[in-house]
Parts: C-alpha cells; sequence; structure tokens
C-alpha cells in the first residue's frame, strides 16, 4: 500500500454544496468539516468526482473499476480521504491576493499527513512547524515578507506584525504571498458571511422566476486530501498525474465552477 498526498487548487470559483435545508439569507451553503466547520471537500464528493473524471474525462473504464470499486469487482483498491483547507485567498490592495492560513490549520497539515501515513518532507515540515509557531494577534495577523509592505491592506485589516522565517518550500504549496492569521480570525474568514455569495437567477422570457443566493469557495484556494492505493502499480497516482486535465468537483460546470488542478505533493516539491 503507497500512501500519497496531493494538493487541490481551485482555478475557478468552486461550489461543492452541502445539501441541507437553509433558511438563512443564503440558499445553498458549501460543505464544511464536522468539527472546526471550515469549508472542505466531504470524501464521498471527491471520489465521485475523480471517478467521472477517469471515466468520462479519460476514457478508462476498466482503470475506474478497479480503483473506484463497481457492483461486479466490489469495492475498490483506493480509500480518499476528504479534502482539508490549508489555505484560502484574501484582497489586498498591494497584491492581487494573499494565501491566508493560521497556525491550527498548519498544525492540522501536519497531524493529519502523519496519522494517515504520509512521509512528509524533511525541509517542508521544517517549513510548517517554523510558520505554526509564529506568535499571532487577534486582528493584527503576521505578513510573511522580508520587509514591510506600506500602506498594505488585506481584507479590512491596516495593521501587521511582518516575519520573515527561514523558509525553503512552503511557497511551492501556499505562494509568495502568505499572511499568518490568528485562528479566530482565520475563522472569521472561512465563514459564511465572509466567503463570497453570487446571486444567481432564473430567467424566463427576460422576467426573474427564481432568484437564489450560493456561497462559493474562491478559486486559488488550497486544499489538500491523501489516498492509500492497494494497486501494485498505484494505478490512481500514475494515471492522475500524467495528464494535464482540470478536474471537474462540484456544480455548476456549465458556468464555469470548479475546475481543479490536482498535483501530488512530490512532484511539487521536488
Amino acid at each position: 500500500m503507497t500512501t500519497n498526498l496531493y494538493l487541490l487548487v481551485p482555478q475557478s470559483n468552486l461550489h461543492v454544496g452541502a445539501g441541507s435545508s437553509n433558511y438563512g439569507i443564503i440558499d445553498n451553503l458549501v460543505q464544511r468539516d464536522a468539527i472546526d466547520q471550515y469549508p472542505n471537500i466531504h470524501a464521498s464528493s471527491l471520489k465521485g468526482a475523480l471517478r467521472e473524471f477517469f471515466e468520462e474525462a479519460l476514457n478508462l473504464k476498466t482503470e475506474s473499476n478497479k480503483i473506484f470499486g463497481s457492483a461486479d469487482e466490489g469495492k475498490g483498491n483506493c480509500v480518499f480521504s476528504e479534502g482539508h483547507l490549508l489555505g484560502l485567498p484574501v484582497r489586498s490592495n498591494k497584491r492581487p491576493y494573499f494565501i491566508a492560513t493560521s497556525p491550527y490549520v498548519l498544525k492540522k497539515f501536519l497531524s493529519i499527513s502523519e496519522e494517515f501515513g504520509y512521509k512528509l518532507d524533511e525541509d517542508l515540515k521544517k517549513d510548517f512547524k517554523a510558520l505554526s509557531s509564529l506568535p499571532t494577534k487577534t486582528e493584527k495577523p503576521a505578513v510573511i515578507a522580508s520587509s514591510v509592505i506600506p500602506d498594505l491592506k488585506i481584507e479590512d485589516l491596516t495593521e501587521f506584525t511582518y516575519q520573515n522565517p527561514p523558509l525553503s518550500k512552503i511557497h511551492t504549496l501556499l505562494g509568495t504571498d502568505i499572511v499568518l492569521f490568528s485562528d479566530e480570525d482565520f475563522t472569521y474568514q472561512c465563514g459564511d458571511y465572509a466567503l463570497p455569495v453570487l446571486a444567481r437567477n432564473h430567467l424566463e422570457n427576460g422576467i426573474s422566476q427564481n432568484l437564489w443566493y450560493e456561497q462559493v469557495v474562491p478559486k486559488m484556494t488550497r486544499f489538500y486530501f491523501t489516498v492509500d492505493d492497494y494497486t501494485p502499480d498505484t494505478l490512481f497516482d500514475t494515471t492522475l498525474t500524467s495528464n494535464t486535465k482540470l478536474v471537474q468537483i462540484g456544480g455548476n460546470a456549465t458556468v464555469g465552477y470548479g475546475r481543479c488542478k490536482i498535483t501530488n505533493l512530490n512532484q511539487l516539491i521536488k
């Protein structure tokens, strides 16, 4: 058995619906972790999207049955975790965006990689430990930069600390513009009223028949997930990483939602 860890980055807005009744002002909510309530992608949704990708986009029905299982052949040979949140893009007046994360999120990544049997690169592990140990203050996040950025604004925040820890590989996951929020502030940024909400409308003869509001996870968000592959030739990883097509995840594909890039972490950092 081989365990691989993958980075999943939506290239367009993502809506993997929670599928539950909601009586708030947002009609369609995204999936969330049952404990910390951060946006995630449930394992069943992720597995279903990947199966459709293998069968429809790659036309690999036989391989798909081996990986994901079938009624005739029984259960599949791969075990999929849920897609966990690693970083969230936040708006800025000085950069197109920063990737926001928090000590809890970084420590969770280290914990999951260890508990799920993935051997993390030692330099990358040091980066995660260094970043997660930096001090954070409520409403005063830490910008990871070598010098002060004058008149910087991130979302509605204008006060920052500046940190420049020695990092070697984490930028390949989070990019060059990183901001470390306190756990409390990051939780707010992931909340229902901080994530983007888009108005959708059904028109008949130019007349609105149904207006609704849909929550999305913004493009360039960072998720990660693990796959335990019991096939002798690591069929899932070999097939997935040998093509460059984007994987469709979640709903509203006809309006461009859910186009995701998935990369094996080992390929990303080597």
